[in-house]
């Protein structure tokens, strides 16, 4: 049996998986959970480097404390264009900013006088987008220009996990094409934007594959000889790799925090209509790519069940369970959801400005983002087929949302497609697969899927209550491609 530590970390918890491996299954055991999120200073958002590397030692140590010594390797995911600048001396110059800063928006218009947004995203496949990587140095070189200038090595958060534990410093190329710095083409950093958009060299970490040994844990985490691996850095690459789906036929869906819905192509799709439509391009773990939209998935539903004074999960379902059909939807990728003082407020508000009842009790405002982001899912599944000219038949869902058995109906409701889910820890197991392919375990992604598939049960929802759906379809589109509001004009 062979044991492989999966450290796979979200912005609002990580977790320690023992992936154990018998040759032809893989059998998870979370050893450890903690909690993460973002930090305010000085009205700033970041990241605590130093706890979450805290915690993460403490369920190392765990692990060998239950597992004995016979773990033989350990791999780090996370979100995607979050980062952290070294100095000279091996130490962070800050701790590491959080995506959901504002500070980089008010440079969008700057970066575009600079090279035209269709050109950025010609050269790199991503949206051009506030949070990402690009936005966030050039935020930091304006506001913040003494960190720059000590940095020796700009490392995205997988990266600086690994480094912190093994002292090998190297970029991983699904998590690198998150940052609007990537060449698709060359899949290395663009000088030419680096040259245009900095008066100063930034000191990017060279970018690698996945599936490839770094070299061995520090002393002092742990005892026994353990590789730390290069996995697919993104965690939604890690989770894609482990869905058991055929790539030209399906889409894709990555449920969390956030929800992730793409498809699979040879190359980045670079048209016209996929930047009007504010898609974007990342790596896969094999080198191919992924169209797909980075959209609202549990966060507001997180939020608001806090809110109202913590709702259980359990009190969730049973809500979804007897709840009737919804009189009023949300644009859940609206901006106003992003990060509001209150998610309630924010809905009736959205709800006041589009001409809509607002919700008057809890079970109204589950219902109302549960339907709002299966039509949502639905309208962007259908969007992925006309850009990138193939059709979808069938729709694969991993990640800890899939547990929202009422969401995966609807979401077959929508789309009228037949919507199959599993597994839960996909990243996990996608970063454990790539654990076995560069302890050459195992051979190929189609190997990796193939142990997927006797390793978890699939659970499969087909289309119902369609006179309902289709009727509400037409509202929801109507709701998002209205122009009356400058935000809906392109979706």
């Amino acid at each position: 049996m062979k044991s492989l530590l999966a450290c796979d970390l979200g912005a609002s918890n990580g977790r320690i998986v023992a992936g154990l491996f018998d040759g032809n299954k893989i059998r998870l055991n979370e050893i450890y959970r903690f909690p993460n999120k973002y930090v305010k200073e000085n009205s700033h958002y970041y990241w605590d480097f130093n706890s979450i590397t805290t915690e993460i030692s403490a369920g190392i140590e765990k692990a060998e404390q239950i597992l004995g010594y016979c773990q033989k390797s350990i791999g780090f995911d996370t979100w995607g264009v979050d980062f952290g600048l070294i100095d000279c001396d091996k130490k962070l110059v800050s701790k590491p900013f959080s995506y959901r800063d504002t500070f980089t928006r008010k440079y969008l218009s700057e970066v575009s006088n600079r090279i035209e947004d269709e050109v950025l995203f010609q050269k790199t496949g991503n949206e051009v987008n506030s949070i990402n990587t690009l936005f966030q140095l050039y935020a930091i070189n304006k506001e913040f220009p003494d960190y720059l200038q000590e940095a020796k090595s700009i490392l995205f958060m997988p990266n600086l996990l690994a480094y912190f534990y093994s002292d090998i410093k190297v970029n991983e190329f699904t998590i690198s094409s998150t940052s609007q710095l990537l060449s698709w083409v060359l899949k290395s950093w663009d000088s030419e934007i680096i040259n245009c958009l900095f008066d100063i060299p930034l000191p990017l970490e060279q970018v690698k594959m996945p599936h490839l040994k770094l070299g061995k844990m520090k002393k002092g985490y742990i005892q026994s000889p353990v590789d730390v691996i290069l996995v697919p850095g993104h965690d939604t690459a890690c989770a894609i790799s482990a869905l058991p789906m055929n790539d030209s036929d399906s889409a894709f869906i990555s449920l969390g925090t956030w929800g992730v819905i793409g498809k699979i192509t040879e190359q980045p799709v670079i048209t016209k209509e996929v930047f009007d439509n504010d898609f974007t391009n990342e790596g896969t773990s094999e080198g191919k790519w992924r169209l797909q939209k980075n959209a609202m998935g549990f966060w507001i539903l997180q939020c608001l069940k806090k809110e109202w004074g913590n709702v259980s999960y359990e009190k969730e379902t049973a809500i979804l369970e007897v709840s009737t059909c919804s009189r009023m939807w949300i644009d859940p990728d609206h901006s106003i959801f992003f990060n509001p003082t209150s998610m309630t407020d924010a809905i009736n508000q959205f709800c006041s400005m589009t001409g809509q009842p607002m919700p008057s009790s809890l079970e109204e405002y589950i219902r109302c983002i549960v339907e709002s982001m299966a039509l949502n899912f639905g309208y962007l599944i259908n969007k992925i087929e006309q850009l990138s000219s193939s059709k979808v038949h069938s729709v694969y869902m991993g990640g800890g949302g899939i547990q929202n058995k009422s969401l995966c109906q609807f979401l077959s409701n929508a789309t009228g497609r037949v919507v199959i889910t599993g597994p839960i820890e996909a990243s996990v197991l996608g970063n454990t697969l790539s654990q076995l392919r560069a302890q050459n375990e195992i051979n190929s992604l189609e190997e990796g899927k193939e142990i997927v598939r006797h390793s978890i049960k699939e659970t499969i929802y087909t289309p119902r209550e369609s006179a309902y759906w289709n009727e509400v379809i037409g509202s929801f589109r109507e709701l998002l491609e209205s122009k009356g509001d400058s935000e809906y004009a392109n979706r």
